[in-house]
């Protein structure tokens, strides 16, 4: 029995080594930073986040197009190369373990799931977000737009204006994904639950032994998440009732969508991430336009320009209306070029994938650097000019992908542009922006996480127009 025991123990000894030993073989093929035995590049790490954007603009100048670093025993891959990113985001669908050390409250929701369960669940959900429905949220998003400008009258220009647009985009979110007036709910106590859950997160990413599932199951800081979570999931459950007291519900609204198909704690997930990462991504990226167009006084002129003569006297907005506003989208797409809020995605390779830059084995997790991608000079001369003419020409394919690439792409990316394009008319139909904190692109330093947000925030200046 005892020898039985030691072969079994020994076979399976061999694959792992296996494993390590075809990691091993293909990781000193390609290109990377020192990495010391067994720490690998963790010393990365210790700088903390607000280091972590100089990190890996450093790295990724000193290997542009393919690099290997090693976290621990972990080894990340990762290319700018737009052939090799189509292969990699079209072909290998699972996001493998990172985005369960995010959060272990959401791997059945789209962001995370498994790719079987992801199918399934993108499958169901596409409906709600089809280009008859979002047309529709048009007078949403125009009076939460209101409501917010009317709010900015009492904005100071050493506030960080975010969270007060983040405060839009969820409004927003409820009144068009879930057909609920967000005045029945306290939306302002669910944003500061997430900004604590984002910090805990990223308090967990960067230390490494919170990486442990053994240590972090003990962590104090999981005590915290999982009440915090409780909290804002509460949020869900009181739209979703909300919503049961209705007789005229839309049965096409996300939200209600959701409810008979999965069961409730499902629902929960899905709505949370949607209701918190999808609207923080556009409100981070709303804030970026106006700290941009602080930088840069004429293009803001030429925005209202086309807005005045779209819009004219009149009030409100018309889908129309917002088609034609040209010039405002490709600002909206040059800032996501050079400031994406979501930086990079993950995938997770299950086999060895011979690419153009080199061959990643199995077993490594796969960077795609969104944000370095769109700072190529080969892809963007003068990456770091805010030129929104860029966009006067189709881009290449693979060299823009704010929203990723392919069938696991961003579900919500016509929602976000069609909420950003209203909000942004409405708020410089009213105002001018008069400065930011930054006076260029490259004094932005990011926060990278899940969500990279201006290490120093969003600080600008507004002054009422008279017309």
């Amino acid at each position: 029995m005892f020898v039985v025991s030691a072969f079994l123990v020994g076979i399976v000894v061999l694959l792992l080594l296996r494993k390590r030993v075809t990691l091993w073989y293909y990781s000193a093929k390609l290109p990377g930073p020192f990495g010391l035995p067994f720490l690998g590049s963790l010393h990365l790490l210790v700088k903390g986040p607000k280091e972590i954007h100089q990190t890996l603009a450093n790295i990724y100048k000193s290997y542009p197009k393919v690099v290997k670093i090693w976290f621990g025993p972990w080894l990340y891959v990762s290319t700018t190369e737009p052939s090799d990113l189509k292969v990699i985001l079209t072909h290998h669908l699972d996001k493998g373990e990172f985005y369960e050390l995010m959060s272990e409250y959401f791997r059945r929701a789209l962001a995370a799931a498994p790719v079987d369960l992801w199918k399934k669940h993108r499958k169901n959900i596409n409906p709600t977000f089809n280009t008859t429905i979002l047309n529709t949220f048009i007078g949403a998003f125009a009076k939460q737009a209101e409501i917010l400008v009317k709010n900015l009258e009492k904005y100071q220009s050493d506030e960080d204006i975010f969270p007060i647009v983040w405060k839009c985009t969820l409004d927003s979110a409820c009144e068009t994904l879930a057909d609920v007036d967000p005045i029945f709910i306290d939306t302002e106590a669910c944003l500061r639950r997430v900004f604590r859950i984002e910090e805990i997160l990223l308090e967990r990413f960067f230390n490494p032994l919170c990486h442990l599932n053994i240590l972090w199951k003990f962590s104090p800081l999981r005590k915290e998440l999982a009440v915090l979570w409780k909290q804002n999931s509460t949020f869900i459950t009181q739209m979703i009732d909300i919503m049961k007291q209705s007789d005229n519900l839309d049965k096409k609204r996300f939200l209600n969508h959701l409810i008979p198909s999965h069961d409730l704690n499902y629902t929960i997930e899905e709505a949370q991430i949607m209701f918190f990462v999808g609207t923080e991504t556009s409100g981070v990226a709303i804030s970026s336009v106006l700290l941009i167009l602080g930088m840069f006084p004429q293009i803001q002129e030429k925005i209202f320009i086309e807005i005045d003569q779209v819009f004219g006297s009149t009030t409100g907005s018309t889908l129309d209306e917002i088609n034609h506003l040209d010039y405002l989208e490709r600002v909206i797409k040059e800032t996501l070029r050079l400031l994406p809020p979501i930086p990079f995605v993950m995938r997770s390779l299950d086999e060895n994938l011979k690419l153009s830059c080199g061959t990643f084995p199995a077993g490594s997790r796969v960077i795609v650097p969104i944000m370095m991608v769109h700072r190529r000079e080969d892809f963007w001369p003068e990456p770091l000019k805010f030129d929104p003419d860029r966009f006067l020409e189709e881009r290449p394919s693979g060299t823009y992908i704010p929203f990723s690439y392919g069938t696991r792409n961003c579900l919500g990316y016509k929602y976000a542009m069609l909420s950003m394009k209203v909000i942004l008319a409405t708020i410089l139909r009213k105002y001018r922006v008069k400065s930011s904190n930054y006076k260029s692109i490259d004094e932005v330093v990011l926060l990278i996480h899940i969500i990279a947000k201006a290490t120093n925030g969003y600080k600008i200046v507004l002054e009422k127009r008279n017309k």
